[in-house]
């Protein structure tokens, strides 16, 4: 569990990229919540901070750049409540991009976001149904192990899990994206002609 950089508010799961807020999921008294969600609705000139931060509760105070966030556009939330036997009634909100919940079919991109204990096994259906969808031809089964290796191996099929650097910061989910190449028709077509996709 971390603790935000407004004290009163604690966080089970987050994903940073590139400095934007990509989801959270945040606890603590409504009045706290609420606002937060003030603050978000205003301006970068206009907020009481201008970046938000995550941290455990025994680290120093001194924030660790690569768990700040200074963007945060295209926020979706959902709000929730429940009772606890030490705290009374807290306040639960998820706050997401947009883009995480919908595939932009322009761009033939999208994400997956899952627990971070999330089975291996379903984790690849999931992520070859996501590729499915995205893709403008029919796809047979036995091709799943080419085609994700393929994704994977020329940067269109990116894993995040568990990690925090200066490009991302993850905990407690995993996150997938996927955003499929301008040539793959042409792709499945050599492989095709050449068998090699039929071979893995």
């Amino acid at each position: 569990m971390y603790v935000t950089s407004m004290q009163s508010l604690f966080c089970d799961a987050f994903f940073i990229l590139n400095g934007r807020l990509m989801f959270s999921s945040l606890h603590g008294r409504e009045a706290n919540v609420q606002a937060l969600m003030a603050e978000l609705t205003l301006g970068n000139n206009q907020r009481s901070f201008q970046s938000f931060s995550f941290q455990k509760p025994d680290e120093s105070s001194r924030p660790n750049f690569a768990l700040s966030v200074s963007i945060f556009t295209d926020l979706c939330k959902k709000i929730s409540k429940y009772d606890t036997h030490d705290y009374g009634r807290l306040t639960h909100v998820f706050l997401y991009a947009h883009e995480l919940t919908a595939l932009n079919m322009d761009q033939k991109s999208g994400w997956l976001v899952l627990p971070d204990s999330q089975d291996a096994v379903d984790l690849d259906s999931m992520v070859w149904n996501l590729v499915e969808q995205l893709a403008d031809i029919p796809l047979l089964k036995i091709w799943q192990p080419s085609v994700t290796n393929y994704l994977k191996h020329n940067g269109h099929l990116h894993l995040y899990e568990d990690t925090i650097n200066s490009e991302f910061a993850i905990y407690g989910l995993k996150a997938i994206h996927v955003k499929m190449p301008t040539d793959f028709e042409n792709w499945i077509s050599q492989s095709l002609k050449s068998k090699s996709i039929m071979s893995q």
